[in-house]
């Protein structure tokens, strides 16, 4: 197999969704219903989407940690989106859409993450929260919810307004498909809700269900989505990587030290040592790396591990 096969073959294994963690932005929001401003998400139908960002200048209603909804970290960077997914006065939904960088190949199985964060101030929380795959966008003139069913769904009940819950799922392509969509898909009879935990009494404008969504990953590769109790690869000491593909700061987080790590690339013919790091959290720049494929060999006391990581521009 030739080098550019190879090259090829790999850097098709990465995360299909462009702006996987809504850093990106045109314009900073400043108001609700701007989902469009983290292009190139925008929302399908009349229902209001909403992007937060921590550079909206308080005290605006999509600020990030404290915004209209309640406060919440993102689960990384800076920013996230959110969507009603309940409502208790009348069927009202909201959705999050964007075309995937390629289209899906038929049969192959894709691996589905994204991470979701009950808002404070709801007075519900509820369940159905999924992904819709299809080969062209879905729009919708009205704010009921889209009778499409998600291939990718979370049947229970997500009550943790604290931290987020990663939903996951696999999925085999008929081929071509080239959007996804986030929300509830399910009627109101088809929707379990239940009154929300909170510390203090609910906001009576929030008789509904809404959730924060970031980190949202689709990908053939598994190591690149994730899959498990957090967004972390698989090893002797958890370790999180992210984000996955990267454009700027890269971080590096382990349940333990750090103690060395060596960053390297036959295509790029780079071999960086970083020899004494001995801390659980890293931030790593690419400001001075081309765009390409690197791989990461981190050493704690468990042992060494080797996470292979895509740079974009």
């Amino acid at each position: 197999m030739s080098l550019l096969v190879r090259f090829s073959y790999c850097f098709s294994q990465v995360n299909l969704v462009p702006n996987p963690s809504f850093e990106q932005y045109d314009t900073c929001p400043f108001n609700d219903e701007q989902i469009r401003f983290a292009s190139p998400w925008f929302q399908p139908t009349t229902g209001s989407s909403d992007y937060f960002n921590s550079c909206s200048t308080p005290p605006t209603a999509v600020d990030v940690p404290l915004n209209m909804i309640g406060s919440q970290n993102a689960k990384t960077g800076v920013a996230y989106a959110g969507v009603f997914t309940y409502y208790d006065t009348t069927l009202y939904r909201e959705y999050i859409e964007v075309q995937l960088i390629n289209p899906l190949t038929s049969s192959v199985k894709y691996f589905v993450t994204f991470n979701v964060s009950l808002g404070d101030n709801m007075h519900f929380a509820s369940n159905n929260i999924g992904i819709h795959f299809s080969t062209d966008s879905v729009l919708n003139s009205n704010y009921l919810n889209l009778t499409y069913t998600p291939q990718v769904v979370h049947s229970n009940v997500i009550t943790d307004t604290a931290g987020w819950t990663l939903i996951t799922g696999e999925y085999i392509a008929t081929g071509g498909e080239k959007f996804i969509t986030i929300g509830n898909f399910s009627n109101d009879a088809g929707t379990t809700y239940t009154p929300a935990p909170s510390s203090s009494p609910p906001n009576v404008d929030f008789l509904a269900a809404y959730y924060y969504i970031d980190d949202v990953c689709v990908s053939n590769d598994s190591t690149i989505c994730y899959l498990g109790t957090g967004i972390f690869e698989p090893s002797a000491s958890s370790i999180w990587i992210y984000p996955n593909p990267v454009k700027d700061y890269l971080h590096i987080k382990a349940n333990e030290k750090i103690l060395r790590m060596k960053i390297f690339s036959a295509i790029q013919s780079i071999n960086i040592e970083l020899p004494d790091i001995n801390s659980d959290s890293y931030y790593y720049s690419f400001s001075e790396l081309p765009q390409g494929i690197y791989f990461f060999q981190i050493e704690t006391m468990n042992g060494s591990y080797t996470k292979k990581i895509v740079r974009i521009n």
